[in-house]
């Protein structure tokens, strides 16, 4: 498995039944793929199995040499693996489709503990992850509703945008719909929006906040500044505020005293439970 994986890094592109071989024993659900439905008008190539190989062959077109081919991969054919326990029929406007609500949180929240079997390090699975569970996430602009910027910056902090937009576009193309130029063009205007936010190909998204809240609290040690950083990146990221410079205004509130948690580790016995 793992001799499979530096090949993908180096530019070997597998068939799709040569990753479900390798990866099956681990992640049992891809043989749930083939016999999971998907709405007809949105996906007449037929089954997630049939989805998922065309996004795959579509990756592979897609790679431009940015980042880490193995990532691309593995999170082009694993993005749909939660549609195996979220599909289900539901009426919507009067008429039965096949939908799978929540399928990318799902597939991520599967393959998080079970990914660690297959020998992959923890920056790989943390980057496939993260694809899967944000691979949806321009969709919102499909509708003309782009995310706004907070959650641009959320997406950014935990999912590099240049690689979710890659996977996204052989996602759109993996697939027989009647919308595959509307989606392609709404796609493009989110990365124009990525683009004009400098989050396109910004690895470090929060890099001014950093230099900002450490200027600022620089009397009050490192661990404030770590405190109220994160605070105040939690915040914006859910609509609390709008600006960086609120975020610090509404950081000196803790000066007063902020919460801190300690654990304490060590063998059974040893006094774990009193603290001096």
């Amino acid at each position: 498995m793992t001799k499979l994986f530096q090949q993908i890094r180096e530019g070997a592109s597998p068939e799709p039944q040569v990753l479900f071989d390798v990866l099956v024993e681990h992640l049992p659900l891809l043989f749930e793929m083939e016999g999971t439905e998907q709405d007809l008008e949105w996906h007449a190539e037929g089954n997630v199995w049939i989805h998922t190989s065309m996004v795959l062959e579509r990756a592979y077109g897609e790679w431009d040499g940015h980042g880490d081919r193995l990532v691309h991969v593995l999170a082009s054919f694993l993005h749909d693996i939660g549609k195996t326990l979220t599909t289900k029929r539901s009426m919507r406007d009067g008429l039965e489709r096949v939908v799978s609500p929540r399928h990318a949180k799902v597939g991520r929240s599967y393959l998080l503990p079970r990914l660690h079997r297959t020998g992959l390090d923890q920056p790989t699975i943390d980057a496939v992850v993260s694809l899967v569970g944000y691979h949806h996430y321009p969709r919102p602009s499909m509708a003309g509703r782009f995310p706004k910027i907070n959650k641009l910056y959320q997406q950014q902090r935990v999912c590099d945008t240049r690689s979710l937009f890659r996977l996204e576009r052989a996602d759109i193309q993996g697939r027989l719909g009647p919308d595959e130029e509307e989606q392609l063009l709404m796609l493009d205007l989110f990365k124009l929006e990525c683009e004009e936010q400098g989050l396109w190909d910004n690895p470090a998204p929060y890099s001014e906040w950093v230099e900002e809240f450490t200027h600022t609290f620089s009397d009050q040690g490192p661990e404030f500044v770590e405190a109220a950083l994160y605070k105040a990146i939690y915040d914006y990221e859910r609509g609390r505020f709008g600006h960086l410079k609120e975020g610090i205004a509404r950081s000196y509130q803790m000066r007063d005293g902020f919460p801190t948690l300690i654990m304490l580790c060590g063998p059974p016995g040893s006094g774990k439970s009193t603290w001096r």
